[in-house]
């Protein structure tokens, strides 16, 4: 298909992107971990608002504005809404947002205060960009559980078991949203220990430097080996769009059918590529340990590309099982 063609494609081209971004992330925005990206908009805004609120008594006072309005954006949305009688279950979750975004926004814009205050005993740089990733990863977890009650009202509402095709077709951008995403926070997150370990090495000479080079090629083979179950993940996410398509064109057709097979066939290929991925990365690992000395080891199992396998395999075999019951029907009519 086309739409396949395409797909595959443009996720190649974000990937590279991605890691094109992560390089230059690295050297001109000192980020050391991907994590970093996620507070980056609420520290570029800490420091518009502190500038802004130095400069001048009118600027504050247009600082303050800011910072209020942005905050209570959800909340007055959230009024708004049951004004108008709309009281979705999932509301109640932004006046928590308003009220923690009260917070996180002053806290970008006095870090360091906010740091002695609430985190007095974790005053080093890295600790601190920690403290600011957790705050911001806090956020987007909010956002995101919004939004998954909201989808999960809307598929839920009675009227909804009526409109089978366009919920589909909801799935289906939303599984191709969700595969770009993965794709670019994978890709730009877990380059961050070989950009760090090159830059590092950068620094070396002589036998150091022979180390770091040999340390920088193994924690390069570990990455491309994580990314394999990964990559695969991504193949099974295609798949199950290529038969999302199918379902909305030619549902309960010999398309559908040899859609669903394919899905199962690169679901196997997952499962078997996820279990010797995990089995290298660890042993891996554990040549790392012993080359520098360090008995430190992060047991590596791909759960999710795993899990992903397992679950799209069994759909599959429910698409497989429904399209034989409907030949063996109209065999029999």
């Amino acid at each position: 298909m086309a739409f396949v063609k395409d797909i595959r494609l443009s996720l190649m081209f974000s990937a590279f992107l991605s890691v094109g971004a992560a390089v230059l992330a690295h050297l001109y925005l000192g980020i050391i971990n991907g994590f970093q990206l996620m507070y980056v908009p609420f520290e570029l805004l800490g420091k518009g608002l502190r500038l802004l609120s130095l400069a001048s008594a009118i600027g504050n006072g247009v600082a303050i504005a800011v910072y209020l309005c942005l905050a209570l954006i959800p909340f007055i949305y959230w009024f708004i809404s049951r004004k108008a009688g709309n009281k979705p279950a999932a509301g109640f979750l932004l006046p928590i947002i308003s009220v923690y975004s009260l917070f996180l926004i002053y806290f970008f814009i006095n870090p360091g205060i906010m740091v002695i205050r609430l985190f007095p005993d974790y005053g080093s740089e890295v600790m601190v960009i920690s403290i600011k990733a957790i705050l911001a990863f806090l956020f987007w977890g909010m956002w995101l559980s919004y939004f998954l009650l909201k989808s999960a009202d809307i598929v839920l509402a009675p009227a909804s078991y009526h409109k089978s095709i366009p919920m589909i077709r909801q799935l289906q951008l939303l599984l191709k949203a969700g595969t770009y995403l993965y794709t670019i926070i994978y890709s730009f997150c877990r380059i961050y220990p070989v950009l760090t370990e090159v830059s590092r090495s950068a620094q070396t000479e002589g036998a150091a430097e022979t180390a770091g080079n040999i340390k920088i090629i193994l924690l390069f083979l570990l990455y491309a080996i994580n990314s394999i179950p990964v990559v695969l993940t991504i193949w099974i996410f295609v798949k199950g769009i290529d038969l999302l398509e199918a379902m909305t064109d030619r549902h309960l057709k010999k398309e559908e059918q040899t859609a669903a097979i394919a899905l199962g066939r690169v679901s196997k290929i997952a499962i078997y590529g996820g279990v010797i991925c995990g089995l290298a990365s660890n042993l891996l690992q554990l040549i790392i340990c012993g080359y520098l000395k360090d008995l430190t080891i992060n047991i590596y199992l791909p759960l999710f590309p795993l899990i992903t396998a397992f679950v799209s395999m069994i759909l599959s075999g429910y698409f497989k099982e429904a399209g034989r019951l409907k030949e063996n029907d109209e065999l029999y009519i």
